[in-house]
């Protein structure tokens, strides 16, 4: 603290100190105070200020922001979120602020998202990622296949296209609005879509080029108004957070779902009533429930169809035989 006071103005701090006892004559400054004026500092001169630009600029004496911060000015700056001069950053630090980043905006951030709010600058992060594609940079550092980093960050994705499609052609063929539940029973991941591109239900209905007016039928119109309540069955949250894990090849942490899934972990927290870990071992059983009902079914059809090729005669009982009785 002592050397980086050296390289300020002597002649300005002590002018700043007489500044400082007529301030506090006048009343208390506190941190709210001096917070709100260095942010107008930093937005006035349009870029990260040094301690002598602020006792050019401030409103307040440097040696009150110093007292009341109880910290030295680099420090300050990081503790309002100002990106810090340190050159020299671990790779593990590196991926503790992007995931500060990403848990704060609660999605993956764009590199200009995470400009905006980040300490460690983009540059030395893509150096020591070694990459200058940002999309490698998160990829790497969140251990996510690019191509779903793109999917996630791209508004504009083929994925959310087609799926907007899909939901028009559903609506031409029932004729009307469909509902959320229809949608998703059809193949449309409305949830998922909602939640990437940050939409409520009537404008992804609009995105889809689906007219409300004329087609909304009455027993719609609850569905579009009271869409936070809808409910959202535990075989739903648990097969969603199958295909994650399909996807990653892995089970996600909370922080990884809440960046990829249709839902938030504290959904499937609160909704199962268990800790991260016993919703992951749920979810492990119920694929392997699924998986043996499949293999089930498989077996059931070949027996079938090896029943109906030993007979020659399907569906034929004109001979006498009744092959529905040799189903299963």
């Amino acid at each position: 603290m002592q050397s980086r006071r050296k390289s300020i103005d002597y002649g300005s701090l002590r002018h700043s100190s007489i500044a400082s006892n007529i301030a506090s004559k006048k009343g208390k400054i506190d941190i709210a105070d001096l917070t709100l004026d260095i942010h107008r500092v930093v937005k006035e001169l349009k870029r990260r200020p040094t301690a002598d630009d602020y006792i050019k600029h401030g409103k307040y004496p440097i040696n009150t922001v110093f007292r009341v911060f109880g910290k030295e000015w680099e420090q300050i700056l990081a503790t309002l979120g100002y990106k810090t001069t340190k050159n020299t950053y671990s790779y593990q630090e590196i991926v503790e602020e992007l995931e500060r980043v990403a848990k704060h905006l609660a999605k993956l951030p764009t590199l200009h998202q995470y400009n905006q709010i980040a300490k460690i600058d983009a540059d030395i992060v893509k150096r020591v990622i070694k990459t200058n594609d940002w999309l490698e940079v998160l990829a790497t550092v969140f251990n996510i296949p690019i191509e779903l980093v793109e999917q996630v960050l791209n508004p504009n994705h083929v994925y959310y296209q087609e799926q907007l499609t899909k939901l028009k052609t559903i609506a031409d063929k029932v004729r009307r609005v469909p509902t959320i539940a229809e949608s998703t029973k059809y193949g449309v991941s409305v949830d998922l879509v909602m939640k990437r591109l940050n939409k409520k239900w009537v404008e992804l209905l609009a995105l889809a080029e689906i007219n409300l007016a004329p087609r909304l039928a009455p027993e719609v119109a609850p569905s579009l108004s009271c869409l936070t309540h809808r409910c959202i069955s535990k075989e739903q949250m648990l097969e969603d957070l199958n295909l994650i894990a399909h996807q990653l090849g892995y089970y996600p942490s909370e922080l990884k779902y809440d960046l990829l899934g249709s839902y938030w972990a504290n959904n499937l927290k609160y909704g199962l009533d268990k800790t991260w870990l016993g919703i992951i071992d749920l979810a492990k059983s119920h694929s392997l429930n699924i998986l043996a009902e499949r293999s089930m079914l498989r077996q059931k059809s070949c027996l079938n169809k090896t029943i109906l090729e030993f007979f020659d005669i399907p569906n034929n009982k004109n001979k006498g035989i009744d092959l529905d009785k040799y189903r299963f």
